[in-house]
This record gives C-alpha cells, sequence and structure tokens, in this order.
C-alpha cells in the first residue's frame, strides 16, 4: 500500500528561500555499478505509485531504469516506455517480471529516496560525461537543490553546465537518480521532462513547499 501525499507537506512551507548547495557532497547515497547493456538480463515491471504509473527496469546489479508512464507524456503507455528502454540497452535481453520489480518500486516510494533510511543498488550505463553527472546527482540528499552550474564545477568542467543539463535530461533512473533536485542558478525550477507539476510533487514529497515556486508555468 503506497501512502498518499501528506496535505501538510503538500502546503506548509519549510523554508523561506530554495535550499540551494554550494557545493555537492562527494559521498554517494546508494550502490554504483557501471555494466555494459550487452547480453544482460533486464527485469520489468509496471507500478502504480503516489505520482502515477512507472515502468521500472533492472540487472542483477541494482535498478536500471525508471519511467513515468503519462497520458499525453512522453510515453503514455508501458509499451512506448519499454521501447525507450530497449533503445537504451542495446543487446540487452528484457523479461517480463513484475513481481521482481514490485519490491523496489514499494521502497523507493515509501520514503524519498536518500533520507538514510534504505540504500539503493543502481546499474549504469552511459558516456563517461554521462556518469560523472549521473553519480553526481546520487550524492544529492532529499530537499537539497543543486544548480546546474555547481554540479558542472562539482564534476570538474565548470563551463559544461549547458552539457550538464543534457545529461541530467539523459538520466535514465527517475526519482533515485534524482534530477528533479536539479534548478536554474536564478533558483527557479528549470526543466523536468516529465512535466513540472511531477517536479514540484517531487519536491513538496521531499518537504519543499510548492509556495516557494509560485510564478512558475508548468
Amino acid at each position: 500500500m503506497y501512502p498518499l501525499l501528506s496535505p501538510l507537506i503538500l502546503e506548509v512551507a519549510m523554508s523561506s528561500s530554495l535550499p540551494l548547495l554550494p557545493d555537492v557532497p562527494e559521498r554517494p547515497l546508494h550502490d554504483v555499478s557501471v555494466e555494459p547493456s550487452r547480453d544482460l538480463d533486464l527485469y520489468h515491471g509496471c507500478h502504480e505509485t503516489p505520482f502515477g504509473f512507472v515502468v521500472v527496469w533492472q540487472s542483477a546489479a541494482g535498478l536500471r531504469g525508471l519511467s513515468f508512464v503519462q497520458a499525453g507524456g512522453r510515453f503514455p503507455d508501458e509499451a512506448a516506455a519499454l521501447e525507450d528502454a530497449h533503445r537504451q540497452n542495446p543487446g540487452a535481453r528484457f523479461v517480463a517480471a513484475p513481481e521482481a520489480t514490485a519490491g523496489v518500486v514499494e521502497t523507493l516510494f515509501a520514503r524519498p529516496p536518500g533520507d538514510g533510511t534504505a540504500r539503493f543498488r543502481v546499474s549504469l550505463a552511459g558516456t563517461p560525461f554521462q556518469l560523472k553527472v549521473w553519480q553526481a546527482l546520487l550524492c544529492l540528499p532529499p530537499g537539497r537543490l543543486v544548480s546546474y552550474q555547481t554540479l558542472a564545477r562539482a564534476i570538474g568542467h565548470p563551463k559544461a553546465s549547458r552539457a550538464v543539463g543534457s545529461a541530467v535530461g539523459a538520466n535514465p533512473v527517475s526519482v533515485l537518480v534524482p534530477c528533479h533536485r536539479v534548478v536554474r542558478g536564478s533558483g527557479t525550477l528549470g526543466g523536468y521532462g516529465w512535466g513540472l507539476p511531477l517536479k514540484r510533487a517531487l519536491l513538496a514529497w521531499e518537504g519543499l513547499a510548492p509556495s516557494l515556486f509560485k510564478g512558475e508555468g508548468g
């Protein structure tokens, strides 16, 4: 049973300004494996969460992907999400196994990941630059935000904010690799591949009041 979003979290301001981190913490909050997709067995399932339905896929090493299924969104159904998962993982063998993926989804959405109550295993594949960005994201605690510029500086590419933004947008493991915790240097939300309403909802779940983001479209 998934807990509903608390009305208290949704309505009460936790602070008067966005909690932007000046630097990215160095210690990852989850365990990361980097493995190529060829000949990899990936088990997938579609599950309901407090934020809508998600499609997830995982290897023996950890969670490999999480996409939201949204009517009118990037992936309107499970088939569309899995088609993209196949594109991301050429040569992998996909096996429908919702019973194998249900547990990680339930734990992932029980509390904001990274709060210290659960440590997850993540399986990643990407370019060296993308991996640097995604691994830096895994160091961000819930309810704390970082700008694209700060993230670029943390991975040793201080002038690559735009490229960092592209890598953030290509993140295959939404929520667990918390690209929703990245905002513009001005403190505005910026973009989110699943839409700004969902980004606001995830941040509210982590204790940030929606009133902090008033005036932003989406």
